[in-house]
């Protein structure tokens, strides 16, 4: 998924990508999704970069299952 993917999608509350194969979360990928709170990330993640989750103000957790 690249930069921008998840741009402004204001009526997300929760993402899961923990079942995908992601290893890269750009920067801007989830840039002003207002209404975002929870994000499960993959376990395969090797890179989230810097701004992924810009101006998501409700933005509560993003985190790894192991």
């Amino acid at each position: 998924l690249g930069s921008g993917a998840l741009y402004f999608l204001d009526s997300i509350r929760s993402v899961d990508l923990s079942h995908t194969a992601v290893e890269v979360l750009e920067s801007g990928m989830f840039t002003c999704d207002h209404k975002l709170q929870e994000v499960l990330l993959p376990k395969n993640l090797k890179c989230l970069e810097d701004g992924v989750f810009n101006s998501c103000s409700s933005l509560k957790q993003a985190f790894n299952r192991i």
